[in-house]
């Protein structure tokens, strides 16, 4: 019987981050499973594509985003039949799995090292994440964005090493496909650009003109998206403000979240992610000094990914100064630009891997090292998810419970009640706070597939076999009383 080859230790940390990602993702699907459910917008969107046909659908901008791939999903998943939460949370983690892979590789293919693993393993378990696994419509955005940015990453990196036209075409269909997703994909050539020019002295001379014609020409096709985008949406262009005043609260607010977020905590570890950054900023920047373009690059990018959000009028009109703090939905694929910068600077500083920090001392020191703070992070990202999810997300079990509740009643009944007949009524505001004619009984079960007749309270009280959905969502029989 052949015997297995012993690891060495750069792979054993390659498997020990892969296994911790996987583990990490899976808890939090428990903990979404648990806990989550159709809400909100979702709701509100499902109806709206049961309504409409297919091209009408995907032409209509939502809210302020015009995405029409997003849109399209939406009307597929209402087409394939009733739409279950569970189901869409498989989907949801499979397109972060692919981000996730796809991220490595574009990493590898840059330069393989062990670094990468480690890299890629720190945007899997991104302590907000869990707020896109609780969100459909958000996830919806972000998760193909990432890994449509990932596919993007890859065909550049194949595209500067062998210069032939098919990776060109991949990134440029990878970007077009990001902004169908999602607006923010107009930052994927600002990312490129950045990345082009930290490497410029690495780059031969004849192939710089190539990757800039590139760059420039994914950056005007994002650009002219991004001014149509201002004219679909039916915004004129004061929706967005400059104002530097707010613009540098907005900016220290998210900077000051995100790097607590990168150490696994969402608020108080600010000090402690700060000492970490200096120290690996210095160490890399001493050991390879051209590093200091990466940094000073991967924070103009990361800023601009920030800002993108921060110049909503709208958004500021809701929330004010404290928008960085209520929507941590915001920031998964800013750490997304985070990792990559940071990959291509370890990549550069320590082109051996981990064990060159410890010079002549053992490599399996530096490899048990790393995967205990892999650990160490995965258990606090962990920990600090679900406590986000508790203080941030209550109303989302309620809702769970409720649209449970619904489901089981009237599967129940449609065994013995055909047609069925409601009193159309509100729903919770837990499980849609928008109100109005879309909080509608007649709205929710519509998007969930349902065909029943509803009536008005008074015309109800002249009819027999007429339910009604109480607070719960249980089904109960209309009193005529």
């Amino acid at each position: 019987m052949p015997r297995l080859r012993r690891l060495a230790p750069e792979e054993t940390v390659v498997l020990a981050a892969s296994v911790l990602a996987l583990a990490y993702t899976l808890s939090l699907l428990w903990l979404a499973h648990r806990n989550g459910s159709l809400r909100g917008d979702d709701i509100v969107f499902f109806s709206d594509a049961r309504r409409s046909r297919f091209l009408d659908f995907i032409a209509e901008p939502m809210d302020v985003h015009a995405v029409p791939l997003h849109r399209a999903v939406t009307y597929l998943v209402t087409a394939l039949g009733r739409p279950s939460f569970d189901r869409l949370l498989v989907f949801m983690a499979a397109v972060h799995v692919l981000g996730v892979v796809c991220l490595y590789r574009a990493l590898e293919t840059f330069a393989p090292n062990p670094g990468n693993a480690v890299a890629t393993f720190w945007y899997a378990t991104f302590v907000e994440l869990i707020c896109l696994f609780l969100w459909w419509t958000s996830a919806l955005h972000r998760f193909p964005y990432v890994a449509l940015s990932a596919m993007a990453l890859y065909a550049y990196a194949r595209f500067r090493r062998e210069q032939t036209p098919r990776w060109a075409l991949a990134v440029l269909l990878a970007v077009v496909a990001a902004l169908g997703f999602f607006e923010k994909g107009v930052v994927i050539p600002l990312m490129l650009a950045a990345i082009e020019a930290s490497l410029v002295f690495e780059t031969d001379a004849r192939d710089r003109a190539r990757n800039w014609l590139l760059v420039g020409g994914i950056g005007a096709i994002a650009l002219s998206y991004f001014a149509a985008w201002r004219c679909a949406v039916g915004h004129d262009w004061s929706a967005l403000s400059l104002e530097p005043s707010r613009l540098l609260v907005y900016g220290a607010s998210s900077l000051r979240m995100l790097l607590s977020a990168t150490v696994g905590r969402v608020y108080e570890w600010v000090w402690a992610a700060a000492v970490f950054w200096v120290l690996l900023i210095g160490v890399t920047i001493r050991r390879a000094p051209r590093t200091a373009l990466l940094w000073i690059s991967g924070l103009l990018v990361v800023t601009a990914s920030l800002l993108s959000t921060g110049i909503s009028v709208a958004r500021f009109q809701v929330w004010g100064n404290m928008l960085p703090y209520y929507s941590h939905r915001y920031y998964p694929d800013v750490m997304f630009v985070v990792v990559v910068f940071v990959a291509l600077v370890w990549q550069r500083a320590f082109p051996s891997g981990a064990s060159a920090l410890r010079g002549r001392r053992s490599r399996r020191l530096s490899a048990t090292s790393a995967i205990m703070a892999m650990t160490a992070l995965s258990m606090v990202s962990l920990i600090s998810a679900h406590r986000l999810m508790k203080t941030s997300y209550p109303e989302t079990l309620e809702s769970k419970k409720y649209i449970d509740n619904v489901v089981a009643g009237i599967d129940a009944l449609e065994r013995t009640h055909r047609p069925l007949a409601f009193v159309d009524g509100t729903v919770p505001t837990h499980l849609n706070p928008l109100g109005g004619d879309s909080a509608r009984h007649s709205i929710l079960l519509h998007a969930l597939g349902y065909r029943a007749r509803f009536y008005d309270v008074r015309l109800a009280r002249r009819g027999r076999g007429v339910y009604r959905i109480a607070d719960s969502g249980r089904i109960e029989l209309f009193s005529h009383k």
